[in-house]
């Protein structure tokens, strides 16, 4: 099983400076996230990922229904571990908080 360790760091609002971590489990296309800051980023704690290169290219974070709960921009299949970029958090509460990423390892 392939799993890619993503930290993600608070850029905005009340999420400023407060980091979380996001796990990709590339065998079933499944995410989760935890850590303690990860309740301000996310109510929902996992679902399922996929790359899209349309609008954006990325990788998007979605729960069931299917809606998108994050963004994390020029994340790929093909991204290096140690690659970083910027991302928004589309469902905490009524405030869209931004982030960066990291990738940890993959």
């Amino acid at each position: 099983m392939a799993r890619w360790s993503i930290i993600g760091t608070g850029t905005t609002g009340s999420g400023l400076n407060k980091s979380f971590e996001i796990t990709l489990d590339t065998d079933t296309g499944k995410w989760t996230a935890q850590g303690d800051n990860v309740g301000l980023f996310f109510a929902t704690r996992s679902g399922s990922y996929k790359f899209v290169s349309i609008p954006q290219s990325g990788t998007q974070l979605v729960k069931a229904g299917p809606s998108e709960v994050a963004f994390l921009n020029l994340l790929k299949a093909s991204s290096p571990v140690g690659a970083t970029g910027s991302a928004r958090a589309s469902e905490a509460g009524t405030e869209e908080l931004d982030f960066t990423w990291k990738l940890k390892s993959k």
